[in-house]
């Protein structure tokens, strides 16, 4: 059986994160998330009504649930998902390409 790092869920929601506060850049509809060796899909929608409206679909259910969060700590996530941050996707993708070639 595949073993999971003990902070799975964290990772999880640390990249549904990190991948929504790009979304301006990236303009997709379907956000995917590669952990090594899962893949996973999430529709920017869901991403966007959860903060700004509380509204949490059947797809981001799963993950929250997934994840185990309590109601509490969904509400303490919903301001992670608002914050800015300064990433520059073109930065971003010379790294993972110059690290793929070191491979």
């Amino acid at each position: 059986m595949l073993a999971l790092p003990k902070n799975w869920k964290y990772v999880l929601l640390a990249g549904i994160s990190f991948f929504s506060i790009s979304l301006p850049s990236l303009a997709g509809e379907k956000i995917n998330i590669i952990y090594s060796p899962f893949q996973f899909s999430l529709q920017v929608d869901s991403l966007e009504k959860f903060p700004n409206e509380g509204i949490v679909n059947q797809e981001l259910k799963f993950y929250l649930k997934a994840a185990g969060l309590k109601d509490e700590q969904k509400e303490a996530f919903r301001p992670t998902l608002l914050t800015k941050y300064p990433i520059d996707g073109v930065q971003q993708y010379l790294r993972q390409m110059r690290s793929q070639n070191l491979v």
